[in-house]
């Protein structure tokens, strides 16, 4: 099952909830077709000495009012109770739809009713960018696809803190090099840059890695390492070098 959204009007978030990365906009987007009890970035799993406990983009109990709880104003204990007995939507949001997020809603799924008591669970990969190999096997595994792609394929990506927009263009000058662990460590210290608020200025005419970096922590600001490392990952399997 999909659900595609070519027909909705200009984006604007929705009241009581500011979301800020391209991710949280797509689950606003989700909760307005599927009105309900969001609770965002939950804990799944115990984790162990290497990486803590997996999280979930989303988990919404559809029905109600929109409602939606932020990490940190819940436990593990107000989650238990929250889903026991209910039909509930496991939530991972990308831009872009590929074998990262079918992963991650596969194994939300399989680990929340491991540690939880909810009547029924469904996978929902929230995306603004498809792949029709990806769809279909995302029909075949029984994953709900939510597909919004209008929003944001006119949408400026990379707000500045003058209030212009920056959209790079096609004609900017490639000079990234295949990847290895010294382009990665640059692409980190672009992101941290942004974060610490500097937008370079390079990246209006070149494209390198770290000015890569430094434009998703413009978008995304600061996030887990984890996170960060996905992006990398993605990233770079993107570009083709």
């Amino acid at each position: 099952m999909s659900h595609n959204c070519h027909d909705r009007e200009l984006y604007l978030p929705s009241k009581g909830w500011s979301p800020k990365s391209l991710e949280d906009r797509l689950l606003d987007l989700y909760l307005r077709d599927n009105p309900g009890h969001l609770f965002l970035e939950v804990e799944v799993g115990q984790g162990d000495d290497n990486c803590g406990p997996r999280r979930l983009d989303g988990l919404l109990i559809p029905g109600g009012e929109n409602r939606v709880c932020s990490q940190g104003t819940f436990s593990r204990a107000d989650i238990a109770a929250a889903v026991e007995g209910k039909h509930v939507h496991v939530l991972e949001a990308k831009r872009k739809l590929n074998r990262t997020v079918i992963g991650q809603v596969q194994v939300g799924v399989a680990l929340l009713k491991r540690m939880f008591a909810p009547a029924s669970v469904l996978g929902v990969a929230v995306y603004a960018l498809g792949n029709s190999d990806l769809e279909w096997y995302c029909r075949e595994q029984g994953i709900q696809m939510a597909f919004y792609p209008k929003e944001f394929s006119s949408s400026p990506l990379f707000p500045s803190s003058t209030g212009e927009t920056l959209t790079p263009s096609d004609q900017r000058l490639d000079r990234r090099k295949p990847p290895d662990p010294g382009r990665r460590r640059a692409f980190m210290k672009g992101w941290d840059a942004a974060v610490a608020g500097t937008l370079y200025g390079s990246v209006h005419t070149v494209k390198t890695h770290a000015n890569m970096g430094n434009l998703f922590g413009w978008i995304y600001g600061d996030m887990p390492e984890e996170f960060r490392e996905e992006t990398w990952e993605r990233y770079v399997g993107s570009i083709g070098l």
